[in-house]
């Protein structure tokens, strides 16, 4: 599995940047190795596919809990129209 086959960079680099900023503090890899460090660098094997998964279902998790309001999606490469989506408030 490669980047490529999640989406584009416009769309997929702005989710690896709100999730470093907002759910790692900015520290890459101190809560979610798995994706903002191995899912990022590009690919994946078979057996790592369930690890990334079980961080996205988390990250998913994280992410439904932030009122959409309070967070400045331009900031991280985003229009207003969230490309990637998520059970947001």
């Amino acid at each position: 599995m490669t980047l490529t086959e999640v989406g584009s960079a416009s769309d997929v680099k702005p989710f690896f940047n709100l999730v470093v900023s907002l759910l790692e503090n900015g520290i890459k890899g101190s809560k979610y190795p798995w994706v903002t460090e191995k899912l990022y660098s590009g690919s994946l094997t078979y057996d790592e596919v369930y690890k990334i998964k079980c961080e996205l279902d988390s990250v998913s998790d994280k992410f439904s809990r932030f009122p959409r309001n309070n967070v400045d999606l331009q900031s991280f490469g985003m229009d207003k129209k969230f490309p990637i989506e998520f059970k947001w408030k």
